[in-house]
């Protein structure tokens, strides 16, 4: 084969490789946009501007999937994983979809923001590589163990309210939490959110915390914004 038409081969062989994972990528994307609607969901393409982080991506949009209610099949997050071909996917919201296990969730790499808020989540060791991070919200959950979220160094927002939760050491290293909810939970020291410089808003409304314990975080955080009574409704993260 001569010269010339051994460089025409090569270059109509890659352009069929680059047909060929095209195609498979728009498949596998059409299918998760499939799967997504079959099982009750939505998806949108849109900027959400509290979101901490940049939402601007070098190509398409990014890409929220939101989940109604008691439509996910068998209770069970490994279908999601499908979504990974959504390269743009920042965000999850399943409310109070009876969600027992969220294996599977660890494919979602890029994602941002979660919203599991009203399921029946335990288990958190599969979030605990989601280094992009920024919002967790897992209220109304039977979380008991904080330990996997030790790693998510960028998280902004975190959201434990009405969970089984007994301490926040875990979150003493968390430099870039700013936002953080424990309402009605047994939480009582308040010393391991001492070191977070960014801290500002911290709800504890429902919590039995020590007078003066309260007292003395106050002294720590004088700039931090602390909602105790359940009259005042707190800022959106």
């Amino acid at each position: 084969m001569k010269k010339h038409q051994l460089k025409i081969f090569i270059i109509l062989a890659i352009c069929f490789s680059a047909y060929i994972s095209y195609s498979i990528l728009y498949s596998e994307k059409s299918k998760a946009i499939s799967w997504v609607k079959e099982n009750g969901g939505t998806i949108k393409y849109e900027a959400i501007s509290w979101l901490p982080t940049s939402l601007k991506r070098p190509f398409g949009k990014p890409v929220h999937v939101y989940m109604n209610s008691n439509k996910l099949i068998n209770n069970n997050f490994e279908l999601v994983s499908k979504l990974t071909s959504l390269k743009d996917l920042i965000s999850f919201q399943a409310v109070n979809s009876q969600l027992e296990n969220i294996k599977g969730i660890e494919a979602l790499t890029q994602i941002e923001a979660l919203f599991l808020s009203k399921n029946n989540i335990s288990d958190l060791s599969h979030l605990k590589n989601l280094s992009n991070l920024a919002v967790l919200d897992i209220r109304d959950n039977p979380v008991d163990n904080l330990t996997d979220l030790k790693q998510l160094k960028n998280l902004h927002s975190l959201l434990l309210d009405n969970t089984k939760i007994t301490s926040l050491e875990v979150l003493s290293e968390l430099n870039n939490l700013e936002y953080v909810t424990i309402p009605n939970t047994s939480i009582k020291v308040l010393k391991p959110l001492d070191n977070l410089p960014k801290l500002r808003q911290l709800n504890i409304k429902g919590c039995n915390i020590p007078k003066e314990e309260l007292a003395r975080f106050k002294k720590v955080h004088p700039n931090c914004f602390i909602v105790e009574s359940t009259d005042f409704n707190s800022k959106k993260f």
